[in-house]
């Protein structure tokens, strides 16, 4: 049983460590030292976030459960494709949504956009269990989750001094220069297209920033 599996999003890699030896990684040390070695092991991860930034994160927890052979997992999808193409397709429509309008991108347009395989797929490896799911049973001998509490709000007074408060703070701290934290500002104006591009920088325009520097300006 492996908790918050997807700690093991990120796959199987090599690495040379700094005496050039050839290390692996602890998805690799996993499947290779406890999945793929001795009986056959079974395998039950548990997540609540199994997908962080795109759908490989699931492919990746997927082939620890198949030794790393995610093809064998072919026949759960009855259609002509195989997993790694069901997985190649939902990878491009989430690329594809990622980039829509934010008006567009909901989630409802997600889902139109991924083939029915993937679903065949998650429906024969996974269980999804909500509180409500949990709820429904009824067992005594499972216990019941505590009760949820409304929350309480309090404003806190930032200091005891009179005549102090957030707005007042926020005005001086604006006041602030900061250097240290803004170095280009120490930067020659002659000089400063070295260290960024005055014409895309953030949209900044540079020469507003000479304001007030103490810098003279000689090449």
């Amino acid at each position: 049983m492996i908790e918050e599996s997807h700690n093991f999003r990120n796959g199987g890699k090599e690495y040379e460590d700094d005496e050039g030896n050839i290390k692996e990684n602890r998805y690799l040390k996993l499947l290779n030292r406890v999945i793929r070695k001795g009986v056959k092991t079974k395998v039950l991860m548990l997540s609540a976030t199994p997908v962080n930034i795109d759908f490989k994160d699931l492919r990746n927890q997927l082939e620890i459960a198949t030794e790393g052979e995610i093809d064998c997992l072919n026949d759960a999808v009855k259609s002509d494709k195989s997993i790694t193409q069901v997985f190649a397709q939902v990878t491009y429509a989430f690329n594809v949504w990622s980039k829509m309008p934010a008006t567009e991108r909901t989630a409802q347009t997600l889902l139109d956009s991924i083939s029915f395989d993937f679903f065949e797929l998650l429906d024969s490896v996974t269980i999804a269990r909500s509180r409500k799911h949990i709820e429904f049973y009824k067992d005594e001998n499972l216990g019941k989750f505590p009760e949820r509490l409304k929350p309480l709000n309090k404003r806190l007074k930032l200091t005891d001094i009179q005549n102090i408060d957030y707005k007042t703070l926020y005005f001086y701290i604006d006041q602030l220069n900061l250097s240290i934290y803004n170095p280009l500002n120490f930067v020659q104006l002659s000089k400063l297209n070295k260290y960024v591009d005055l014409d895309t920088a953030s949209g900044k325009s540079w020469e507003n920033r000479e304001k007030g520097r103490n810098i003279i300006d000689v090449d």
